[in-house]
């Protein structure tokens, strides 16, 4: 299989410009909202690479000649950098759907939503198409202060429910965390590799604090009445001390933070040649590779490269959620 690529700037196809001058095209994909990332270094010898603009979008797709090329997404260029003595030039551009309006503090509160409710205004405010998973739109959660951006709203949001949101092809997206599961609640199909299909991999457990319970408490300040949500049984409890408002989203909560505080932290990473299809949410079903790896993991960070060893992919994974 020969690597290939293409690269736009500003809708201008400039591969052929920067053929014979790229030393090397990275791709990190980013789990959450966490911006994803195009790196690109170019030989710069003689000053003959035109420099771009700040802010010009590049659009990027990575592929082999004999199957065709996949979209990397749309980048704007955000920071230049020129080396020497030899002579590269460094361009790093952040996705283009990670707008700057996320990240700007509001002072704001919601009242009688839901979190569907929440994350779908958030979205069309910036010009998203919500998408959120049916398990987690009808949350109601009462009275909600803001005094921080929509960014930070959203990642405390998804702490909470156990969620995760991504920007994506001009879509907000809220899942449930390692669920590989689409905004509907249709589970992914996972994609089967073997030791075969692997050039390394390797799996490691830290150990954790382990909860036998955890508790979360609710307050309806409208009716004056209070209690608790409890998952689990026994000791040592996990305490969640910031009230919901109500004793549904109490339980959620709880059973969120029960799901997402395993005994152990369990992560791997794997390289092999690389593929298009395998992207941060990706479901993984190993096989054939031995005790504590074959299962099912979902990549939660991807790093495509392409340089003079050829196209390849580093990703990290954890096990998929029960």
């Amino acid at each position: 299989m020969t690597p290939d690529y293409k690269i736009e700037a500003n809708g201008n196809d400039i591969t052929d410009t920067v053929k014979d001058r790229l030393i090397s095209l990275t791709v990190l994909d980013e789990a959450g909202l966490k911006s994803d990332t195009l790196v690109l270094e170019l030989d710069n010898r003689g000053n003959r690479v035109a420099l771009p603009a700040v802010g010009a979008r590049i659009e990027v797709w990575l592929g082999y000649a004999e199957s065709g090329l996949a979209s990397m997404g749309t980048f704007t260029a955000d920071e230049l950098r020129v080396e020497g003595p030899a002579e590269t030039l460094t361009i790093v551009a952040d996705a283009a759907d990670m707008t700057e309006s996320l990240k700007e503090v509001k002072e704001r509160s919601w009242h009688g939503v839901t979190l569907g409710d929440l994350v779908s205004t958030l979205a069309m405010e910036h010009g998203f198409t919500p998408q959120i998973h049916s398990s987690l739109e009808k949350i109601a959660l009462g009275h909600l202060d803001q005094a921080e951006s929509d960014l930070h709203l959203l990642t405390r949001l998804g702490t909470r429910y156990g969620a995760m949101a991504k920007t994506a092809a001009g879509r907000l997206l809220f899942l449930p965390r390692g669920k590989a599961a689409t905004a509907s609640g249709t589970a992914i199909p996972p994609v089967h590799l073997t030791a075969q299909d692997l050039t390394r991999w390797s799996m490691r457990q830290v150990a954790r604090k382990a909860y036998s319970s955890t508790l979360a408490f609710w307050q309806d300040t409208d009716r004056g009445a209070k209690g608790h949500a409890l998952v689990g049984a026994g000791h040592p409890q996990r305490v969640l001390t910031v009230p919901s408002p109500t004793p549904e989203a109490a339980y959620t909560k709880a059973l969120a933070a029960h799901r997402t505080a395993p005994q152990q932290e369990t992560t791997l990473a794997i390289e092999c040649a690389g593929r298009f299809d395998l992207m941060t949410g990706t479901p993984l079903d190993l096989r054939e590779i031995g005790p504590g790896i074959d299962g099912p993991w979902v990549l939660d960070h991807v790093t495509h490269t392409l340089d003079s060893t050829g196209y390849n992919l580093r990703a990290r994974a954890r096990p998929k959620a029960s």
